[in-house]
């Protein structure tokens, strides 16, 4: 039986995020960074677990200062340890995009069409 990170499970195609991307999570008050983005989710870096299948406002900031609100369901969590002895433990947090407006849909494809320009990765997750 796959578990929630085996490739068979991806949906989509995920794009890694060249560039430092925040998203902030009011209902937390906590800021995460966008590691990879598809047309139906997003993984981003956490310092606290994200309570599985909540769904939450994430306003992400471009590095071009364009800023998004988007709601998205927390699909997965995964507690990543520092390489080294002193760093601080982390959480990859997969989020699935609900109900994206046309207007941010448009967007969301420009902007993956950019990034793609970069590089592409082929999966199947939601996120």
């Amino acid at each position: 039986m796959p578990d929630a990170w085996s490739p068979d499970r991806r949906r989509g195609t995920r794009t890694p995020v060249p560039y430092d991307v925040q998203a902030e999570v009011p209902a937390h008050t906590l800021r995460v960074r966008v590691r990879e983005v598809s047309r139906r989710g997003m993984v981003v870096d956490s310092s606290e677990p994200l309570p599985l299948d909540t769904l939450l406002p994430f306003t992400v900031r471009r590095e071009d200062g364009t800023t998004w609100v988007l709601e998205g369901r927390v699909a997965h969590t995964r507690l990543t340890l520092g390489l080294h002895q002193g760093e601080a433990v982390s959480y990859l947090v997969g989020i699935e995009f609900q109900d994206v407006p046309d207007h941010l849909a448009t967007h969301l494809e420009r902007w993956l069409a950019s990034l793609g320009e970069h590089t592409d990765v082929e999966s199947d997750d939601p996120s």
